[in-house]
């Protein structure tokens, strides 16, 4: 690249021109002897080295433009231009005209994103529940959306969360006694549905529950004071039961299961309650004394009241 330098006036000695061109440099020394009766007109020039491309980042983006871009190479100079053609080929050139070029570089994309996939449900847990609605169910599947719908029979349901692309969650509406379709429909209008995923029952009031039995009490005495822990053992027994000794509520009655409970007696007095035989009437009782008296006392004859 050639500088065109004129030179007039000059004193006899030395001078020394420079050249620069951005990070480039060249210089010539003039030794000048006599001054000439006219200007003096030198040219000086020097060659840049060519820029090189290695790398485009980033290698893609859509046709619409915009896509910021960073170039990675050497040799670029203040003022150099980049363009991209049709092949996508990038092209640097420095202000000198040298150039570099790297093909393939960058590719456009649509602007438009690829379609999201359709969803799919394969189970409804739990799969029944009352006609009145209300049940919390966890619908099974993949490809899900936020924001998506679910029908059951036809009907909206509510609360939808979708904690994941594999599990939303929905609260059921009210619906007739059957089987009914669940249908989950994402933003995008696609829709996956399942036939007979989920069954309404009748509400039918509970059966009357059985009478509790019991078959045995552990400790099987106790102070008169109280305190004593018991445990007793049956049938059918229920939370909220209550436990009586001697007509005196028990305390600190706790149901551990149909078949076993606890609780603590009451203070009473000595001896004990047995049960009648089933050929006196119920108004009689025999009382059968335990009191800690020596000799302990016993029943000895028995006479049936007229």
């Amino acid at each position: 690249m050639p500088f065109a330098f004129t030179l007039a006036n000059v004193p006899p000695g030395s001078i020394t021109v420079t050249a620069t061109l951005g990070s480039l440099q060249t210089s010539m020394t003039l030794n000048v002897i006599a001054v000439p009766a006219f200007p003096l007109t030198l040219s000086l020039g020097f060659s840049a080295p060519p820029p090189t491309l290695s790398a485009v980042s980033p290698a893609g983006g859509p046709t619409a433009g915009g896509t910021a871009l960073t170039l990675t190479g050497a040799n670029f100079q203040p003022g150099a231009t980049v363009t991209i053609d049709g092949s996508a080929t990038v092209v640097v050139t420095n202000p000198g005209g040298q150039r570099a070029a790297l093909a393939s570089a960058f590719t456009y994309t649509s602007s438009t994103p690829p379609p999201l996939s359709a969803p799919t449900l394969s189970a409804v847990s739990p799969a029944n529940g009352p006609i009145a609605g209300g049940t919390p169910v966890t619908l099974i599947g993949t490809n899900f959306q936020a924001g998506a719908t679910v029908t059951i029979g036809g009907a909206a349901a509510t609360a939808i969360n979708v904690i994941s692309a594999t599990q939303p969650t929905a609260t059921t509406p009210p619906g007739p006694a059957g089987s009914a379709a669940v249908v989950v429909t994402n933003p995008d209008g696609q829709r996956a549905a399942l036939a007979s995923a989920f069954s309404y029952t009748s509400s039918i009031l509970p059966s009357t529950p059985s009478a509790p039995t019991l078959s045995a009490l552990t400790p099987a005495s106790g102070p008169t004071a109280g305190g004593t822990a018991l445990t007793l053992t049956g049938t059918n027994f229920q939370a909220g039961a209550t436990v009586t000794s001697g007509g005196t509520a028990a305390t600190a009655v706790t149901v551990i299961s149909a078949t076993q409970l606890t609780a603590t007696t009451p203070p009473g007095p000595a001896g004990s309650v047995a049960p009648p035989p089933s050929w006196l009437p119920s108004w009689l009782l025999i009382l059968m004394a335990n009191a800690p008296l020596s000799p302990a006392p016993s029943l000895t004859w028995l006479q049936r009241r007229r």
